[in-house]
């Protein structure tokens, strides 16, 4: 299928950008993340949802949901393509009123596939769960990396270090608190056998209050950075900023020990984090002051120990959410949704010019109520691509 489209300058290529280039993956799903809506406090969904695996086949997953009650089905579903289409199925169901599957996040390793979720099977089965399967959908393996009767809650993100280890970030509440804990895989490509990993080496949790939203990147040389946020309570108003950890070696001890704090005088939120030419790159949503202030797009760049080497504001909004970074080449491209009003969302794209400045946003979905935007980070053929989910008809869209 041909797909007419523009370029914009970038510095070393023209990325092209598509005019109609949104298809629907599946049907309607009633949902994304297994949310009951999007708000205030779902307005971001968490870990990678879209990856590529090593014979270039992209790998999408996210939840259904059908029924109420006793008649509750939430779903576990896969999209896979191989540049002709995508083909979904449903890799486990849920069903029951006290059953629910959330907020999955997926990792490729070749041609493997790695997804997480939390879910419960009923009232007293729950739990963080892994399923692994082949690029073409075979041999699947499933394990739980922890059970906990209650404390599960929402938000996850895995990835795998050049060895093959596997790292799961997810938050779990505990009382009034909400903490971010992290899990490596004993074996490489296991999913069977977990070690829970704490901050500093010490025993300690890597936050004591209220943490969303974990991101999870690694580096060449094995190390891991986890990125997240923590607000001040769970009301509308809250205020917000993002922890962002380092996993080093440094002489014979290994562990969660390089940390950095972004915070503004009132709200950052919605962190994404790659990892590129020996820096860490962070995106993330900005409310300098108070809730009345319009959102800023920043970028920070950070060097191997954590220190800023640039901060950029790239544009403002009224509101923004859940940015992520791709990257053609060198070139940094950021996708996020822009709501001008509160209450219509699109998914838009800039990307850095040869001058150093950003291009002027591209609108990259078709509807007016687009959330949940998730990419690839590797730019292929001058064209990121990047995933997304309609509030309105209630389906997945690839955008690409």
């Amino acid at each position: 299928m041909k797909i007419a489209g523009k370029y914009i300058l970038t510095g070393v290529l023209f990325l092209r950008v598509l005019l109609a280039a949104n298809v629907p993956v599946t049907a309607s799903v009633q949902s994304f993340s297994g949310f009951n809506s999007f708000g205030i406090n779902l307005e971001a969904d968490g870990g990678h949802k879209l990856a590529r695996s090593a014979s270039d086949k992209l790998h999408a997953v996210f939840v259904s949901v059908s029924g109420s009650g006793s008649s509750s089905s939430y779903k576990l579903i896969r999209a896979y393509s191989d540049g002709s289409g995508f083909t979904t199925d449903m890799i486990t169901e849920n069903t029951g009123a006290s059953a629910y599957l959330r907020n999955p996040a997926l990792a490729v390793f070749n041609e493997d596939v790695y997804v997480v979720y939390v879910e419960a099977k009923d009232a007293s089965n729950r739990g963080l769960s892994i399923i692994k399967y082949t690029a073409n959908g075979n041999v699947q393996q499933y394990t739980r990396v922890t059970m906990d009767a209650s404390n599960v809650f929402y938000y996850t993100d895995i990835a795998l270090d050049k060895d093959g280890y596997i790292y799961v970030a997810a938050t779990f509440r505990s009382d009034s608190s909400q903490k971010v804990r992290v899990f490596r895989s004993n074996l490489p490509r296991n999913i069977f056998s977990f070690k829970e990993e704490k901050y500093n080496g010490n025993g300690g949790d890597f936050n004591t209050t209220l943490a969303y939203l974990p991101k999870l990147t690694v580096d060449e040389s094995g190390n891991v950075y986890l990125a997240y946020e923590v607000r001040n309570a769970t009301a509308g108003d809250m205020s917000k900023k993002i922890a962002v950890h380092k996993r080093q070696t440094i002489g014979a001890s290994t562990g969660w020990f390089g940390y950095v704090e972004v915070s503004p005088n009132f709200r950052a939120q919605h962190p994404d984090i790659v990892y590129r030419n020996g820096q860490l790159h962070l995106v993330y949503s900005e409310q300098p002051n108070n809730i009345n202030d319009d959102c800023n797009l920043r970028y920070r760049i950070y060097n191997d120990n954590l220190v800023i080497q640039s901060d950029e504001i790239i544009l403002s909004a009224k509101k923004i959410y859940s940015p992520r970074l791709s990257f053609s080449g060198d070139t940094p491209l950021i996708q996020y949704v822009d709501s001008a009003d509160g209450s219509t969302y699109h998914v838009k794209m800039t990307a850095k010019n040869t001058s150093g400045s950003w291009s002027a946003p591209q609108t990259l979905s078709n509807a007016s109520n687009a959330v949940y935007v998730h990419n690839v980070v590797d730019v292929r053929n001058d064209l990121p691509d990047v995933l997304w989910y309609n509030t309105t008809d209630q389906k997945v869209y690839f955008a690409a």
